[in-house]
């Protein structure tokens, strides 16, 4: 019997999600984010029609703009609610995948190959929503004093914690990678 026999032993059944309370948690509260996530994509994405309509009622003639409003502002503020419409799907991509990890976590086999790819995606994902936040940061300081909110104030919407995140996020599945490397071994002494 080899040594990783023993030392992984059986007396730790691993919980099944529905009976692990943290998984479970994590779960509850992720379903949660994504509702939300997605309420706000289908806000967002109604808003971003009405504002498309409304800019191309106004160039043909058929509408008449609100007081202050010009083509260059609409334009800005179409391509702020793009922005964010895609920084929203990266972030609602990221818990979907996340979501896919503790499925695996709670049936005993986290170090698997596709979860190391998911970390890898889930690193992308954080880290092109960071990016995107620079532009959203300079569009929206471009609209105007009314769009600036406190998180724009400092490096206009980008946080460093969303790109250590993203290191974690590589760093983690070079781990599982790893992981998934030594169960493969150790699957294959036996």
């Amino acid at each position: 019997m080899s040594i990783f026999k023993k030392l992984l032993p059986a007396a730790m059944p691993r919980p099944p999600v529905a009976t692990d309370s943290l998984l479970a948690a994590a779960n509850f509260a992720i379903l949660i984010l994504r509702i939300g996530l997605i309420v706000g994509m289908i806000g967002a994405g109604f808003t971003l029609i009405v504002n498309i309509f409304g800019l191309g009622a106004f160039l043909t003639g058929f509408g008449h703009p609100p007081p202050g409003a010009s083509v260059g502002l609409s334009l800005r503020i179409i391509l702020y609610l793009g922005l964010g419409l895609a920084a929203l799907g990266f972030i609602n991509s990221f818990f979907m995948h996340l979501t896919r990890m503790i499925a695996t976590v709670g049936l005993g086999t986290p170090f698997v190959a596709e979860n190391a790819d998911r970390l890898t995606r889930m690193g992308w994902l954080m880290l092109w929503a960071q990016m995107i936040a620079i532009p959203m940061g300079l569009v929206a300081s471009s609209i105007g004093p009314a769009f600036i909110r406190p998180a724009f104030q400092s490096f206009l919407g980008f946080s460093w914690g969303g790109v250590i995140l993203a290191l974690t996020m590589f760093v983690l599945a070079r781990i599982f990678r790893m992981g998934t490397q030594m169960n493969d071994e150790i699957e294959g002494t036996v």
